[in-house]
């Protein structure tokens, strides 16, 4: 879920949230919401501290930070 710097739902977050309802109307899955913020600074200083060039973080900074938001919830699953 993507927080403003207030720690509020922000633009992003509530058209995450509308498509989040048109999903529900559609499956029967439980859906949870993950706090999102900074993990693509996050991403971005690892790929920095591996002297990875401009052009090859570009290509690879989303994927980072999507595998630091999902390590981030199945740790919170494992330690509940």
């Amino acid at each position: 879920m993507p927080y403003d710097a207030q720690g509020k739902i922000g633009t992003m977050g509530k058209k995450v949230m509308a498509f989040a309802e048109k999903l529900k109307a559609i499956i029967d899955v439980p859906l949870i919401f993950w706090d999102e913020s900074f993990t693509t600074t996050e991403a971005e200083t690892v790929l920095l501290k591996a002297d990875l060039s401009r052009r090859h973080r570009k290509k690879v900074v989303d994927k980072l930070a999507a595998a630091l938001i999902l390590e981030s919830f199945l740790k919170a699953i494992h330690e509940k």
